[in-house]
């Protein structure tokens, strides 16, 4: 499975466009909280299926939505934190959140046959057999257009756009962990 961070660089990419009506952490930290599912599957061995409800559109609009309900609960910790205002709307990190799972699950369709993105229907036709060395190598050379852009927009002095950059470095790292281990 491309793990959680290479689904980040992507994610990224796909929402700066939307980023005056999306909020970027709710949209990355939504595919970080998607892989909980397969993460639980596979640490107590629930069977070979580790994607479930959580990896279709429906399921990672919930998961999404609930993802930007808590960052939206938790800002005012945020705001003392970073001594600034977050200026994020309940709505907005809840689509956010939505879109960022739905990112995650179109991606994860593309490697697994099993995988039913558009539930309740069984069979999933963006499956592309032997992706999965393509879509870690996209989530790596992404990484570098995704950091350039907050760089070039100086998109580091508010809340959100800490996080969106502390969640890519984040991602930078694992990443190379990932890689220096031999995990992918």
């Amino acid at each position: 499975m491309p793990s959680p961070p290479f689904h980040l660089p992507p994610a990224a990419v796909a929402g700066w466009p939307l980023r005056r009506h999306l909020d970027l952490p709710s949209l990355l930290l939504a595919n970080l909280t998607i892989d909980i599912e397969p993460g639980i599957a596979m640490l107590f061995d629930l069977g070979d299926v580790p994607h479930g409800f959580a990896h279709t559109l429906a399921g990672g609009t919930l998961v999404g939505a609930t993802t930007g309900l808590v960052l939206w609960g938790v800002k005012g910790l945020l705001e003392s934190a970073f001594g600034d205002v977050y200026p994020l709307k309940a709505r907005v990190a809840m689509l956010s959140g939505a879109v960022g799972c739905w990112i995650h699950v179109l991606l994860d369709a593309v490697m697994y046959d099993y995988l039913q993105p558009f539930f309740p229907l069984e069979t999933n036709p963006l499956y592309w057999p032997g992706s999965e060395d393509a879509l870690h190598l996209i989530g790596v050379l992404l990484l570098v257009p995704a950091l350039v852009l907050l760089v070039r927009a100086r998109y580091w002095k508010t809340i959100p756009e800490k996080l969106t950059l502390g969640l890519l470095a984040l991602s930078g790292v694992a990443m190379g962990i990932y890689a220096a281990t031999g995990a992918v």
